[in-house]
């Protein structure tokens, strides 16, 4: 498969659990702590997806997606938000800024990857 996914999370357990079910599922797992930080990987490594949680401290997620569209050199890369935050309000926001979907959590490895390859073939990969 070898696909990227850019995995944007502030929490370090849910980074390495997420990023071990996508590595078993064959994916390529990048990963960022910060709005920041997610920013300039997607930038530097133009990953095929971007796997988004909302609540981060600084820069969230909303931000984060807001500007990785506004800019020219990434506004083509698919973001799935991941987030505990699963009210609807919080859905529309997202899907509104330029989500192709929204995660709740927790997920299950089907879920979130039959979402995350839905996504993917919405682009073309």
């Amino acid at each position: 498969m070898d696909r990227s996914v850019l995995l944007v999370d502030d929490d370090l357990e849910t980074l390495e659990l997420v990023g071990t079910m996508l590595e078993r599922s064959g994916y390529r797992i990048l990963a960022a702590r910060s709005g920041l930080k997610a920013l300039q990987m997607a930038r530097l490594e133009h990953p095929d997806l971007i796997l988004l949680d909302i609540m981060m401290p600084g820069m969230d997620g909303y931000e984060v997606l807001e500007i990785l569209k506004a800019d020219q050199t990434t506004n083509d890369i698919p973001v799935v938000i991941f987030s505990a935050r699963g009210q609807v309000d919080d859905q529309l926001k997202g899907m509104e800024a330029g989500a192709v979907d929204y995660i709740p959590k927790p997920a299950q490895t089907g879920e979130l990857v039959m979402i995350l390859e839905n996504a993917l073939q919405g682009t073309g990969e």
